[in-house]
């Protein structure tokens, strides 16, 4: 039916077709906290939909709008990056509570108050895109001290111990590889986020029916 989405499902899918860089996207969703079903892995969205007015309603016209989450992983993991490149200091309570306590007038404390809980919320942040991370780089990109000895490889007991400048580094390298997929840079993410340009299989912008 002309109303049906065109899919790319993951490769280990019961049904094609298939996308061809699932692995790839499936490690970017991990490391972005997004959760990919087969149904929104690659797909297309409807708008400005017309019936028709009969006995047996069928699509007339719509415009169909790419939906690729290889799109949207590579906006949120610059957004992810951006974050974890910033240097945040979590201000201890005390010196909050010190900071407060010489304020008289209410207006004040509040924009103090909620200069800090904004601190405190992009900080909280950071350390939970960090932590989600390390786990998921540890389980795909490291060798651990179960692998074989290897004198080229530093092994990590755990993924407490990869340091966060090596984490980000492999987390870039994700990205890169990402965006090869997309063929849009930071600099273009003004875009429509489900568009890719490099991969044959994405579903593009088109219309259906006639155009008044």
């Amino acid at each position: 039916m002309f109303d049906e989405r065109r899919h790319n499902y993951p490769d280990d899918y019961e049904k094609g077709p298939y996308c061809p860089h699932t692995k790839l996207i499936q490690i970017c969703a991990s490391l972005t906290g997004v959760e990919l079903t087969p149904e929104n892995f690659c797909t297309e969205k409807m708008s400005n939909t017309r019936y028709s007015d009969g006995f047996i309603h069928y699509l007339e016209s719509a415009d169909f709008h790419p939906a690729a989450s290889c799109a949207q992983l590579n906006h949120k993991l610059d957004q992810q990056i951006e974050l974890a490149e910033k240097k945040i200091s979590l201000t201890p309570d005390n010196i909050i509570k010190s900071k407060l306590d010489k304020i008289n007038d209410i207006s004040s404390i509040k924009k103090t108050a909620d200069k800090y809980a904004t601190e405190k919320e992009l900080y909280l942040k950071k350390q939970e895109i960090l932590t989600r991370w390390k786990t998921v780089i540890f389980k795909t990109s490291v060798s651990t001290t179960q692998d074989e000895k290897n004198v080229h490889f530093r092994q990590f007991k755990s993924e407490e111990e990869l340091p966060d400048e090596e984490v980000l580094n492999k987390v870039k390298k994700f990205k890169a590889a990402l965006e090869k997929i997309t063929g849009f840079d930071k600099e273009q993410f003004g875009w429509y986020w489900g568009e890719v340009k490099n991969c044959p299989q994405a579903p593009t912008h088109h219309h259906y029916g006639p155009i008044y």
